[in-house]
């Protein structure tokens, strides 16, 4: 068991970090480069001179001492005399090769090569040798050597952290597609991270003599995590052994941590270049502390994936004692393989401070790999706390971010239990913004979350759970078979592209003929699809036709009775009867929709059958601390059909989990009163009166408690469901392709559908919302938007379609009630960049359902009053924009002498 801490240390020195004289002057030599070198190629002038001058400038006390004993001494002895793990032995400097302009070329060579060998193979790996010749020919090579002499450099000045952001403002610099951010972490928040590892627990790292500490950074960048906590372990207990490792798959920011780690006298075997996805540089190493910043959204499979990245990660995965044991997570983000990775790299006793986006907490359906990845880190107890940064906290992410504290030993008081803060209101401004870097943590705000992590006390910044209750279980929900069947148009059409698309896909058949046709490359499962089609597209289209012919209004309620119909109407189609039967079954279900009016049908010995279709099946999420049984009681059953049942199927739960800080810290806000604000617009605008006046409120009695906080009380007789008893909900796909045939159906985009001047595409395929339907903002900075007005179409693929599935639902009652239900949707939303609706609380969310009549009523009263709001709204906006012209018009005329100030004597 780990030792608490009774008390805890913040290092109060100033994060404050000015580099804009640094920073403007390299800035300046870098566009001396422009015409021989586009902006985007600076970088490879000026970030080795940037390393050279940072050698020179840590060089200078101790150069003569080198050159007077360079003579007498064999090279590995001149360690001795420069004070450092590397040299020059070159008479030159930057400075002293302007002296002999002729030779300037030859003499750079010299003095780069007169380096030791660590630090020539440094600026070799930057391949700069060539650009010396390049800069020579373009006139550019003195006045670029000329400029950097007088560069201060020195790491008395500039220390590590100072030097990273210079670097990393550069790198912003050269390139606008530069993601720095990828390489650099803020002083500040290093040193909140470092602080928060340090609070508990590591009594031996602060006090013991001689104390061996192994510090691993996975992404290093520039180093400066490294050095940053080396500094505040060192701080604290100067007589500490502090070994840095690192791994860093950039070039530049290896060479520049690299040369950093010389100058402080690291190891630098420690220091490699590698991907750390592809290998782990330190296997026979565990580690006391890890510290890293991963990076965000990069790929680690499929085209955008690194080569070599996805073989090495799914070969690791499968070993019984890798770096991933819980598997893999979505290709298109590594996050959770580096923290699964750094859990690895841990001692017994090791502890771990990892930054992230919103998507390691809560990315990911609750089966997906992310999903389970969170469950097993939950149930090996990993996790102590996460905390919440504020956006704009890093140089290259405006995203809110989070630290994760990651222990192998956890204390006593938080075993089994995780704690969550909300770190994101500590900040404060900065004078000059850094990239996307806005605001800064000071020390007052490090010792405040240090004190509220260390403290382990629930408050309104601090919430602690159990790890259960982040591990949740899916349900699958089976309902009576409860159907009516039909042979309609519509009904066809739908069974054709659904329940028939896997016997033969029209549009699909036609791509595969077409490229067979033209001679294209087929896959080997699609020329299997081909084939397959080939042999079914008559049996397709005699099927298609006699149902055609047999349409009809008929409406059957039971399979029974419908079955024998649709044998008799297909029975000259198939050759054998089994086939017939099959078919038969198939077509069926897709001729069939729900119908809750109807009761449940039964089998041959009177049993209850149940529905197996995809539009029938309930899910239910919930934490895996609730009873199954006792929730279905209460939140499911008093809402469908008695017969309703839990599946008892092997694979119908399923367990994953998920952290959602906004559900955690939701704080409720009760809305101001109607009356309030009616009374308040009236004072502001007597000239509305008689409009405003005509507004009032339904008068009900008799409510009863609706158990939700932000609903309030309800009449008695109304029912309170769930959404997804109410609406059938889809997510909507983007179309396989798009058309100028106008005959096709029309793809409502988003600019479309908000009135927007945009040529209309159309497309064959797509989810289809009818005009009847409501559209739901489903990710993006509007996410969770209600959309009532568009036309028919197929929906935009950034939303999800609500269609009508109760039958005691009136359309405009229910357009109205999500309304204004649009701003719980909106505060519910999840995150990591793009915000998303949570699909969950979606879902279960409380629809009000009352009598059809009240219903009516109800719609009819809002049409009118908000038809009434809207006509003061424009009346009100065409008040603004004439006042506005009122004041440019006034300050015109009596700034032109067109009208005179009028003084009373």
């Amino acid at each position: 068991m780990s030792e608490e801490n009774t008390t805890f240390t913040v290092w109060d020195e100033n994060n404050s970090v000015d580099i804009k004289k640094e920073s403007d002057m390299i800035w300046n030599i870098a566009n001396k480069l422009r015409g021989p070198y586009t902006s985007d190629k600076y970088k490879d002038v000026i970030l080795p001179m940037v390393v050279i001058r940072r050698f020179e400038c840590a060089l200078e006390d101790t150069k003569e001492e080198v050159l007077k004993n360079k003579d007498n001494y064999p090279d590995e002895v001149l360690y001795t005399f420069s004070k450092h793990q590397f040299y020059n032995k070159s008479d030159f400097t930057l400075k002293k090769l302007l002296d002999d302009q002729e030779n300037i070329v030859e003499n750079f060579k010299k003095y780069i090569n007169a380096f030791s060998p660590n630090v020539v193979d440094i600026i070799k790996n930057l391949d700069f040798e060539r650009e010396i010749e390049k800069l020579y020919a373009s006139n550019r090579l003195n006045e670029v050597i000329q400029k950097f002499s007088e560069v201060d450099l020195n790491p008395k000045n500039v220390d590590n952290i100072k030097m990273g952001y210079i670097f990393e403002d550069l790198i912003r610099r050269f390139s606008e597609n530069a993601e720095a951010g990828d390489h650099y972490t803020g002083r500040d928040i290093i040193r909140l991270m470092v602080s928060l590892v340090l609070s508990e627990g590591c009594e031996d790292v602060l006090n013991e003599k001689q104390k061996i500490v192994k510090i691993l950074d996975q992404a290093a960048g520039t180093g400066g995590m490294l050095t940053t906590a080396m500094d505040y372990i060192l701080h604290e207990n100067p007589d500490a052994n502090v070994k840095l490792y690192s791994q860093e798959v950039n070039p530049e920011s290896y060479a520049l941590c690299l040369a950093e780690m010389l100058i402080r006298g690291q190891d630098t075997s420690n220091i490699k270049l590698q991907d750390t996805m592809i290998s782990d540089c330190f296997e026979d190493e565990k580690m006391r502390f890890l510290f890293e910043n991963p990076p965000f959204g990069l790929a680690w499979k499929g085209k955008k994936a690194a080569e070599g990245v996805e073989n090495a990660v799914n070969q690791e995965a499968k070993k019984e004692n890798g770096r991933f044991p819980a598997g893999v997570p979505n290709g298109g983000d590594m996050q959770l393989l580096f923290l699964q990775s750094s859990i690895n790299k841990l001692a017994d006793n090791g502890r771990a401070a990892i930054i992230s986006n919103g998507s390691p907490l809560f990315s990911g359906t609750i089966t997906s790999g992310n999903s389970k990845i969170r469950k097993w880190i939950l149930e090996n107890d990993y996790v102590e706390s996460i905390i919440q940064l504020s956006d704009n906290m890093f140089y290259n992410t405006g995203i809110s971010t989070y630290i994760w504290i990651i222990s192998k030993n956890k204390s006593e008081k938080r075993r089994g239990k995780i704690q969550l803060i909300d770190a994101s209101s500590f900040k404060k401004k900065l004078g000059n913004s850094l990239g996307n870097k806005q605001y800064e943590i000071r020390p007052e705000h490090i010792e405040k979350i240090t004190k509220l992590y260390h403290d382990f006390e629930e408050n309104e910044y601090s919430k602690i759970y159990d790890n259960q209750e982040f591990i949740l279980c899916q349900y699958t929900i089976e309902q009576p078979l409860q159907r009516n069947y039909a042979i309609t148009e519509e009904r066809i059409n739908k069974m054709s592209e659904s329940n028939l698309s896997s016997f033969f896909n029209k549009n699909k058949y036609e791509e595969l003929l077409n490229k067979e046709l033209n001679g294209e490359k087929i896959k080997k499962e699609d020329k299997t699809k081909l084939e397959k089609f080939r042999k079914n597209e008559s049996t397709y289209y005699a099927i298609m036709d006699s149902l055609t012919n047999n349409i009809s209004d008929e409406i059957y309620t039971t399979s029974e009775e419908f079955e024998p119909i649709l044998l008799d109407i297909l029975k000259d189609i198939f050759n054998s009867k089994k086939e017939l039967t099959n078919k038969v079954n198939q077509i069926m279900k897709g001729l069939s929709v729900r119908d809750e009016t109807l009761p449940p049908e039964r089998n041959k010995r009177g049993g209850v059958r149940y529905d197996t279709e995809p539009d029938s099946k309930i899910t239910e999420i919930i934490p895996s601390t609730v009873n199954i049984n006792e929730y279905f009681e209460k939140e499911v059953l008093p809402f469908v059909n008695e017969n309703t049942r839990i599946s008892a199927k092997k694979d119908s739960k399923k367990e994953g989990a998920e952290i959602s800080f906004n559900k955690c810290f939701y704080k409720y806000q009760k809305p101001t009163s109607s009356n309030i604000l009616l009374d308040k617009f009236l004072k502001l605008e007597k000239m509305m009166n008689e409009k405003v006046n005509k507004l009032g409120e339904l008068k009900m009695s008799n409510f009863k408690d609706s158990g939700v906080e932000w609903l309030g009380v309800i009449p008695d007789h109304w029912e309170k469901l769930r959404l997804k008893f109410v609406y059938n909900i889809k997510k909507a796909k983007l179309p396989s392709k798009f058309y100028d045939d106008n005959s096709l159906t029309p793809y409502l985009s988003m600019d479309y559908i908000r009135g927007k001047d945009v040529v209309l595409k159309y497309a064959e395929d797509g989810d289809l919302v009818e005009e009847d339907d409501i559209l739901l903002l489903w990710d993006g900075s509007k996410a969770g938007e209600i959309i009532l007005d568009h036309p028919k179409g197929y929906a935009p693929s950034t939303t999800a379609i609500l269609s009508k599935n109760h039958q005691k639902l009136i359309n405009d009652y229910g357009k109205f009630y999500l309304k204004f239900m649009e701003i719980e949707l909106k505060k519910n939303t999840n995150g990591m960049g793009i915000p998303h609706v949570d699909g969950n609380f979606l879902k279960s969310m409380p629809f009000l359902l009352p009598p059809i009549s009240e219903q009516k009523e109800i719609a009819e009263y809002l049409d009118e009053k908000v038809s009434s709001i809207d006509e003061v709204i424009a009346l009100k906006e065409e008040q603004l924009e004439v006042l506005k012209e009122y004041e440019k018009s006034l300050i015109y005329e009596y700034v032109t002498g067109k009208k005179e100030v009028m003084v009373d004597d």
